[in-house]
Order: structure tokens, then sequence, then C-alpha cells
């Protein structure tokens, strides 16, 4: 079906640059769902609305799901990462870790006067860069080893 294979896959891709995933009663995203829907689903005329009407409460609802599943698989990748090593033996370990692999966003107000967190230039674990220089230091040694 189309609104499987085409439409959603493009909504998808579009709703992980909104700032807020949470909230979709802003025009804009509206409006580009109404430019996929017309790109993706030629066959099936139809004008969507924010309010009351199902295919835009659908749409929501399919987003609201797509974003608890990729939380609960990122659960689930955190733990069965922290499990591949006995280095990781407490949860203080395992928040230093954190502390230092994951820097804080800082915050920002956009163009349209919000307040949003912009993630920090760098993450040296996701890109497999890391500091070798020193195998004795557990942070640096065990991300990739």
């Amino acid at each position: 079906m189309k609104w499987h294979s085409e439409f959603l896959p493009c909504w998808f891709q579009y709703i992980a640059t909104v700032d807020n995933i949470w909230s979709l009663t802003h025009l804009e995203h509206l409006t580009t769902a109404q430019a996929i829907w017309n790109c993706k689903m030629l066959d099936i005329p139809h004008t969507l609305a924010l309010t009351d009407k199902p295919a835009f409460c659908l749409l929501k609802q399919r987003m609201y799901e797509w974003c608890s599943g990729m939380g609960d698989r990122a659960v689930k990748a955190i733990a069965a990462f922290f499990d591949q090593y006995k280095e990781f033996s407490s949860p203080e370990v395992c928040a230093g870790y954190t502390t230092w692999a994951v820097p804080e966003p800082k915050e920002h107000v956009n163009q349209h006067g919000w307040k949003i967190l912009v993630p920090p230039q760098l993450y040296p674990y996701m890109w497999q860069t890391v500091d070798e220089s020193n195998p004795e230091d557990m942070v640096c040694y065990i991300c990739w080893y």
C-alpha cells in the first residue's frame, strides 16, 4: 500500500528534521504533509486538515508510534552496548562514560523565537573517532575494542 511504502517513509524523513516532533499543530507540518500527499498519493485526492480529520490524525498516530519505537530501540541499544563490556560494572561507571561521550546540547533561539536544543558539532562515538593515544584510559580504549 502506498501509505506504508511511499507516504510514511517521506513523512518520517521530514519529521526527523523538526525541532519538536511531539507538537504537530503548526501549519508548516500540515503544508509539508499535504505536499507529500500530493506527490505520493496521486490516485487518492485528499486535502489534509490539522484537527478532527481522520487522515491527519492517523498520520500523527503513526508518527507517535514511530517515535516511541525509536525510543524503545535506543534504550535496548544502549543496554546492549554497556552489557558488552565488563568494565561497565556499575551505574556510576556507565554515568561517567556517558558524561564523557555525550556532550550537553546548547540552547538556541531559532528564527521563530522558539528555544531549541542544538546538538554539539562533534559526537565522537557516533563516527568512531576515538582518541586511542592512551590504552590505559578506559574511556578511550573500550569504545571500539
